[in-house]
Order: structure tokens, then sequence, then C-alpha cells
């Protein structure tokens, strides 16, 4: 190197140094700090002599550790990154820790831990569905969310959260529905059905009735639709629930009705608002067909379409499609019956289809009930 490094400090003799040289100016300082490379460990320390003595000293405790001990070390190493002689180093500087609480819990020295990724999440969360979520927090499970609910991100947090599905398989929004409360059935003595418990007042009834004997309203009840083509009635009534009703309900007043089937559903109120039916329809009897012939009708948000289908012996219902909920599929009596309900975030239209073991005849029906 020729030529002066400007602000060197003057000495009266020369400097020796070994290795190479670093040079580097120190802007904090403005001056060239010159120095021999690589840096020397500072010398022999005290801390550093007795580290060295107490490592010899360890070493020779393992040395003359018992036949026990070294099968004890043997154990503890199984299965870790360790040998025997590591374990024995640890329990010689008093690093090898186990003890267990009086709660159950062990613990045990970080070096000895080995815990695995499995374990780590665990530790996090040990529920069947959870999602891992960073927060400002940390990690943090996110618990499996309702049935049909999908994950979205909240505008607020910016963290993910489950909300309900605008529609499950493709469908949309399905609005504010009127509840389903609950449905009554019977394939025999069609003329009534016991609901399993009163229904409440102000709740509508509708009532879907396929027989071969009577269309006369019952008390109370309001007909709506009446399709006399082919071997059975096609019958829908309404009626709105008014106090102290009973559990069984009779849309029709024939005294009995043997041969036959009925539903009926109560939607219940909304905002102290008593649903409406928008739309019903029932077919012509559909005659030596392996399936039905459906009655289709557009599903719009905030409705519930019901279906049901009739299906005279001996042919049976093998199965419902487009059914969005079954509420019912009965082989049982001489009137076979399947039925269901749906919205727009299940299905596009309102309307069952159903397939049949045989040829045989049919009578459908169908209704939209809104708030």
């Amino acid at each position: 190197m020729t030529g002066k490094i400007p602000n060197l400090p003057n000495v009266d003799r020369p400097l020796h140094l070994k290795g190479s040289l670093s040079v580097k100016y120190n802007q904090k300082f403005q001056r060239w700090v010159v120095r021999s490379w690589p840096k020397g460990n500072g010398g022999d320390t005290p801390r550093r002599y007795w580290a060295r003595a107490a490592f010899v000293k360890a070493a020779e405790l393992i040395k003359s550790a018992s036949a026990d001990d070294r099968a004890g070390a043997a154990a503890l190493a199984k299965n870790t990154p360790f040998l025997e002689r590591d374990i024995l180093m640890m329990a010689a500087f008093g690093n090898l820790v186990q003890f267990t609480t009086p709660d159950g819990v062990t613990w045990i020295g970080a070096r000895m831990a080995n815990i695995t990724a499995q374990q780590y999440l665990d530790s996090i969360s040990t529920v069947d569905g959870s999602v891992l979520v960073r927060t400002s927090d940390g990690w943090v499970a996110l618990l499996p969310g309702t049935a049909d609910y999908v994950l979205t991100m909240n505008a607020g947090s910016g963290l993910p959260q489950w909300q309900p599905s605008a529609g499950s398989g493709g469908g949309y929004a399905p609005g504010t529905l009127p509840p389903i409360l609950q449905a009554a059935v019977a394939t025999t003595n069609a003329n009534k059905a016991t609901f399993p418990a009163a229904p409440t007042p102000g709740s509508l009834l509708v009532a879907m009735c396929f027989n071969p004997t009577s269309a006369a309203v019952g008390s109370g009840w309001t007909l709506v639709v009446n399709n006399t083509t082919g071997t059975d009635y096609g019958v829908i009534l309404t009626k709105v629930a008014g106090a102290s009703e009973s559990a069984t309900q009779q849309p029709l007043s024939s005294a009995s009705i043997t041969t036959g089937a009925i539903i009926i559903y109560e939607f219940g109120q909304t905002a102290s608002v008593t649903p409406t039916l928008i739309a019903a329809s029932s077919q012509s009897e559909a005659n030596a067909l392996t399936a039905n012939t459906p009655i289709y009708l557009p599903n719009m948000a905030g409705c519930i379409g019901i279906s049901a289908c009739a299906v005279a012996s001996p042919a049976t219902i093998t199965k419902g499609f487009n059914a969005g909920t079954l509420d019912v599929l009965d082989n049982s009596n001489t009137r076979r019956l399947i039925a269901c309900h749906t919205d727009i975030s299940k299905t596009p239209m309102a309307g069952i289809y159903a397939l049949l073991s045989a040829a045989g005849n049919s009578k459908t029906s169908t209704c939209l009930i809104s708030i």
C-alpha cells in the first residue's frame, strides 16, 4: 500500500500486524480504523478458564459413570438426536431436568423436549376441522363453523370468519325465509294429520291432499286448488292458526278417507307477520309412467317452495330429485307419498321429481310461500 491515509495516529514505533490488514473509515468519528484480521478471541479469561476446567471435570465423571447410569442415558437418548454421552454430559452440568406437577403436567428440559411440528399445532387446538389463523396476538385456532357456512374475510378485522353461504350448490342468497316449524303426514285416514305439537297462533298452515274420495273443505280451512282430473283429487288448502289449536288438523271435512295421502306444513310468523301462499298448482294425473310429471315453480328470494307427489300402489317411490330438504318418503300404504321443501339457495325451481319402481299413476302439487 502506498500513500498516506489521513488522520492515522503518529506512533514512535512501527505497527506489527499479523495476518490480513483491515482498513475501515468510521463515519461516526470521521477517522480511519486499521486492525488485523481475523480478530483475536480476546485471550484467556477467567470465565473461559473455569468453563474448560468444568468440562474436563464433567468428562472425567462420564468416564466413571456406572452401568446403571449408562443404561439410563441410553434409554433417554433413544429416538432423540442425542448420544449416550450427551445425556451424561447434561446430567453432569445439571441440565437434565424432568418432573411432574400435581396437576399431571410433566416438565422436561428444552434440549430433551424434541417437540415435533404436530405437537406444536396440537398445543393450539386438537378440534377436528380447525383452521390455523395468524392474528396480532399470534397463531390461533378458528374452530369449525356451522354446516354449510363458508369462510369469508371480515372487512373490519381483516381476519377470516364463518358466514352463512350465499347458496349451496350454486344457488343465490335466499333472503328472509318464512320458518317451517313442523309438518304432519298421513297415508291412511287421509282427511287429517297430527303435528308433533299444536300449531302456534298466527302460523300459516298449508295442506296438500291426494285421495279419490273427497275435496270437501274442513272447518276454518280455505280451498286454494282442486284438480279433479284422474283417479285422485289434488287439493291444496290453507288456514291461519288460531288460539288453542289442536295438534290434529282436519283440512277435509269427510269423516274418513281410507285411501289417500296428506301432508300439512306449518309456517311460523316473522316479526309478527303471517306468511302468505303466493302460488299453488296441482296437476292432472300422470298415468303409466316410471316417474312423476313435476310441477316446477320458480324459486324467488324470500320464498320457500313445498312440493308433494302421491303414487297409487303397487308402484313405489324409489328416489326424489330437486328435493332441497326431503321431509317424507312413505311407501307403507296404498298412496305412496314423497314431499320436500326448498328455497333459491338450494334449487332454482320448486318442484319434486320422483322415480318409481315400476310404471304407475301419480299426482303432484307445488306451492310457494313468502313473508
